[in-house]
């Protein structure tokens, strides 16, 4: 072998590889938020799902109710009685989705639960309310508010989001308040939990700031089992919305400025080295390197001797039938042919057709494209002929 035929023999498994590298690498990074146990999935059971709590929840008498879209919201919501809504991973809700959910929910809705805020969502939020990650303080939170679900003793171990406000209204609630700081300067110290009144335009909105503490790992932690029931189960019915990623965009993104896409900022440039690749490798596989060489058989086999073998198959086996059967095929398939008729037409157009054309009667075509299966030789090299002849009639 030569150098040459050596190289064009490993350039096309070389390009292959490259194509599978950088769609691999595609993947890699569109899925870089995707993760196996999804954060706060309503039905996930590892250490960040919400199933364990939902189970509990079920145990207490609430109905618990998980929808995906927003069509689906709009059905459970009709259901009579007090409802609370419960709006879950924040990475799948963006402003937009929110608004929808929150002004959805008015006149349905007893309220409106956000467990996981971020600051794109923060947008759709009452009250001017701003979110930022924080790290949870050395000592539990206790609550610094009146509720029915925040009670004196339900300390807070986990937390991570600082909701603040720039002005403090009568319709703000601040729960769970972070630790004064250290300088003992005056500054808004914000809330782990805060709570907007109802208004006309809108349910009460409860906004949390410890979704960990919601999770199957930490929902056993000092009280955070029973603030998470109070604070989602205090109406009998529960709604509990999991968007996918399919909801992001959907109904804009008010007030919005930034880009807050989940694809990767890279991922157009990317699929453009995918597209350029594969019709690299295309063309390198399917552009001609040369003249056609024939290549040398051991044995020549004549069309007509292979014709010859099966018909001498067919009077061994004494199988009539299937050699009359392929002799009316291929004379009704050249008829079909020469007539301009297809094979959706049936057996009565043929005939028909060809007896027009043959001035032979109708049934007497009938008889040779479908009649009985000769009982010998003689009758099969019979019909052969005068299916030829019919054939040459047309």
């Amino acid at each position: 072998m030569t150098t040459v035929a050596a190289a064009r023999r490993v350039r096309g498994p070389v390009l292959f590889g490259l194509v599978v590298l950088v769609g691999v690498v595609l993947l890699t990074l569109v899925s870089i938020q995707k993760t196996p146990d999804r954060a706060l999935d309503p039905n996930g059971t590892g250490p960040s799902g919400a199933g364990a709590l939902l189970e509990v929840m079920r145990q207490h008498g609430i109905r618990v109710e998980v929808v995906t879209t927003m069509a689906d919201l709009d059905s459970a919501l009709r259901s009579p009685g007090p409802t609370t809504v419960a709006v879950g991973n924040g990475d799948y809700v963006d402003a937009g989705v929110l608004s929808h959910v929150i002004d959805r929910a008015r006149g349905t809705a007893a309220a409106v639960v956000v467990l996981d805020p971020n600051r794109a969502l923060a947008r759709a939020l009452p009250g001017q309310l701003t979110v930022d990650l924080t790290p949870s303080p050395a000592s539990p939170l206790t609550p610094a508010c009146q509720s029915g679900f925040a009670r004196p003793a339900d300390e807070l171990a986990m937390f991570q989001t600082r909701i603040s406000t720039a002005t403090t209204t009568p319709d703000l609630t601040l729960c769970y308040p972070l630790p004064a700081p250290d300088d003992g300067s005056p500054a808004d110290r914000g809330a782990g939990l805060v709570i907007v009144a109802a208004a006309a335009d809108r349910p009460e909105v409860r906004v949390v700031g410890f979704p960990q503490a919601l999770t199957n790992r930490f929902i056993t932690t000092d009280a955070h089992a029973g603030l998470a029931v109070r604070l989602l189960g205090d109406h009998p019915h529960l709604i509990w919305y999991d968007p996918d990623i399919t909801e992001l965009g959907t109904y804009g993104d008010p007030g919005s400025t930034t880009d807050d896409s989940p694809w990767p900022q890279s991922t157009e440039v990317v699929a453009l080295l995918l597209g350029v690749a594969w019709i690299l490798y295309a063309v390198a596989r399917g552009r001609r390197l040369g003249r056609l060489v024939p290549e040398p058989l051991p044995v020549v086999v004549r069309a007509i001797e292979t014709t010859r073998s099966r018909g001498e198959l067919y009077r061994r086996a004494g199988d009539r039938g299937r050699a009359a059967s392929a002799l009316r095929e291929s004379t009704t398939a050249r008829l079909r042919r020469r007539l301009g008729l297809t094979s959706a037409d049936g057996i009565p157009a043929l005939v028909e057709a060809t007896a027009r054309a043959t001035g032979t009667p109708a049934p007497e075509v009938a008889d040779l494209l479908t009649g009985p299966t000769p009982t010998s030789d003689s009758s099969l090299t019979t019909l052969a002929q005068a299916l030829t002849t019919l054939e040459e009639k047309v």
